[in-house]
C-alpha cells in the first residue's frame, strides 16, 4: 500500500505528476505527495489513489481561504460557511471507516 503526505510548497509546482505525467502545476501552499517522490501528484491521481487525503486537502484549502479573506469579520458570509461545511462533509464521507476490535 502506497503512503501519501500533505506538504507545504514554498513555490509554485511546475513539474509533471510522477504517477501519470500530466502537468501538476499548482500554486504554492499545500499539496499531496507520494512518500517516494519529491514532486506533488495531480488531483486526478490523488482522487484515485488517496481520496480521503484529497478531501482533507480540499478542507484545509477551503478553511485557509475563508480564514484569510474574512478574518476581520465576526462571521464569514453564509456562502463561504456553506463551502466550508461542504468540504467538511466530503471529508467525513471519504475518511476510512474505523473497525471496532
Amino acid at each position: 500500500m502506497e503512503c501519501f503526505t500533505i506538504r507545504m510548497l514554498e513555490e509554485s509546482a511546475r513539474g509533471a505528476c510522477p504517477k501519470c505525467g500530466d502537468p501538476a502545476a499548482g500554486p504554492n501552499g499545500l499539496a499531496l505527495f507520494a512518500d517516494d517522490d519529491d514532486e506533488p501528484i495531480c488531483r486526478a491521481c490523488g482522487k484515485k489513489m488517496a481520496p480521503s487525503m484529497v478531501a482533507l486537502l480540499d478542507l484545509a484549502r477551503t478553511a485557509e481561504r475563508v480564514g484569510k479573506s474574512y478574518r476581520h469579520l465576526l462571521t464569514p458570509p453564509m456562502e463561504l460557511l456553506l463551502d466550508l461545511a461542504s468540504a467538511a462533509e466530503n471529508y467525513s464521507r471519504s475518511a476510512p471507516k474505523l473497525r471496532a476490535t
